[in-house]
């Protein structure tokens, strides 16, 4: 049998180990990061439904920071962490040790503040996912951008702790802006005036994907949304290749086709269709749709229609891996991939494209 000495010998004893992925949720001993010096891509994950030990977990994310503090620079530019802050892995940095090149960080449940401490380890940032983040307890209840973790557990010093590590995540795009951080590729789960803010404020970003799950009203995301397809989005047409997002008026619609076909370089375009937003008569020129045609095909048809139009005097040859996912107006995920799957294989195999009856339309929609 394996003994926990024996494993951490044969993870120091690999100098070839250049990426590492650790899954929490199973783990029973902390990872000898600070032993495994060769190391250059770390990613955790925790499963979900599972919750992994605290004590290992925290002695593994203490060995993180004795690593950072000990390997050179530029050595670890890609870091995915779960369940910790950047604070906990920095813990060990001081003034005396030349910053850290981080370039891209993931971080899920978890929290964040940029400060003095912390925002020197991030200048060559470029990319930055932030999911299910978590927000001090005595904000949690001020701020429609709080995370939706509502644990009882609550007291003076656990509050004092968080406010040391974490911060409303408006105010972290606030510090990226002043700090001259401009990133190229966002993903985010939650969308506040914050971030919309700050990508008016400079050009360049090629990657957004966005989640509109967060809002806590329909017009609410309806309000955000008329605000990003404004302002927002228009500082990076010349840039933005992907955009993914889902559901109200962040749905691809007439609303905002303009908008998207102002994208001069996108390749990728991961959105939801709102049937009710397009006339299939007047996009197409049909005056009737024949009896043989089944009405998401129209639909689909019309949407793609309606957007070639608008990009046709530009080259296509960036958009050869195009794909638009029709969930015509549910958001069901299920859904989602079920469409999205269908679509991808019968525009692969050049034929028509095949639906399966659909979900009656959410609710969520009707404003349409």
């Amino acid at each position: 049998m394996w003994t926990h000495e024996i494993i951490k010998d044969f993870l120091i004893s690999r100098p070839s180990l250049h990426t590492l992925k650790v899954e929490l949720s199973y783990l029973r001993i902390a990872v000898p990061l600070d032993q495994m010096q060769d190391l250059r891509e770390i990613t955790f994950k925790e499963r979900y439904g599972y919750r992994s030990s605290q004590p290992v977990r925290v002695q593994t994310y203490n060995n993180l920071a004795k690593f950072f503090a000990s390997c050179p620079a530029g050595q670890i530019t890609k870091l995915s962490i779960v369940l910790t802050s950047l604070h906990e892995i920095f813990q060990f940095l001081t003034p005396e040790i030349e910053p850290l090149r981080l370039k891209d960080i993931r971080m899920v449940q978890s929290f964040i503040k940029l400060d003095a401490f912390t925002i020197s380890h991030l200048r060559h940032l470029t990319c930055l996912h932030l999911l299910s983040m978590k927000t001090p307890s005595n904000l949690r209840s001020k701020n429609s951008d709080s995370s939706k973790d509502t644990s009882p557990e609550s007291s003076g010093a656990l509050e004092n702790a968080e406010c040391r590590i974490g911060s409303k995540l408006s105010d972290l795009w606030s510090a990226l802006h002043l700090a001259g951080i401009y990133l190229k590729e966002i993903q985010v789960d939650v969308i506040n005036t914050g971030l919309l803010g700050y990508l008016t404020r400079y050009t360049g970003l090629t990657k957004l994907i966005i989640s509109t799950r967060c809002f806590n009203s329909l017009p609410e995301s309806d309000a955000s949304a008329k605000l990003f397809f404004a302002e927002p989005l228009a500082s990076h047409f010349d840039t933005l290749a992907e955009l993914t997002g889902f559901e109200d008026l962040w749905c691809f619609g007439e609303h905002n086709l303009s908008a998207f076909s102002s994208c001069r370089g996108l390749d990728k375009l991961s959105v939801s269709v709102a049937k009710a937003d397009f006339n299939v008569s007047s996009s197409r020129g049909d005056t009737n749709v024949g009896p043989a045609q089944n009405e998401s095909d129209v639909v689909v048809s019309s949407c793609i229609h309606s957007f070639e139009a608008l990009i046709e005097s530009r080259s296509r040859k960036n958009c050869s891996t195009w794909r638009l996912p029709i969930c015509l107006g549910c958001p069901s995920f299920r859904y989602y991939l079920q469409v999205r799957n269908a679509f991808e294989e019968q525009e692969d195999k050049g034929q028509g494209l095949l639906f399966t009856k659909r979900p009656l339309r959410s609710s969520r929609l009707s404003a349409f």
